[in-house]
């Protein structure tokens, strides 16, 4: 997966924009690439737009090696955070709320969207409407 990070100053959140066949290590290459940013700030909002990705099916374990993962870095990455993953196919749907799931009881809130506009709906919207 090709990833541009988007930084723009008019809106609270970061984009990571991903493009072509996306795998689970490229979620994992994608993250760090946030993290090491030197604009990055801990505990940014960040909506996850893979419209224009495909992806390669993951297997349960490591749907939960990635949610460990995560869990892992938030020392870095910061929590109370918002992240929402837009996609356009009902399959990186029904994996985006499969991982919803997965990340529920972190200190983050994790939100899948079918859309680019519904997650940047949500992501701008007041968090305590959630």
């Amino acid at each position: 997966m090709a990833v541009n990070l988007i930084f723009d100053d008019n809106v609270s959140f970061v984009t990571v924009k991903g493009t072509g066949p996306v795998t689970i290590t490229d979620l994992r290459k994608a993250y760090e690439e946030l993290l090491n940013d030197p604009r990055f700030v801990k505990g940014v909002d960040v909506l996850w737009d893979i419209t224009e990705t495909k992806s390669k099916m993951p297997t349960l374990p490591q749907v939960r090696e990635l949610q460990q993962w995560i869990k892992s870095r938030l020392p870095d990455r910061g929590t109370g955070y918002r992240a929402a993953m837009a996609v356009n196919q009902t399959f990186e749907y029904g994996l985006a709320r499969l991982f919803e799931v997965y990340l529920d009881g972190m200190p983050l809130t994790f939100r899948a969207f079918r859309s680019r506009k519904q997650a940047i709906d949500w992501l701008t919207s007041d968090p305590e409407e959630k």
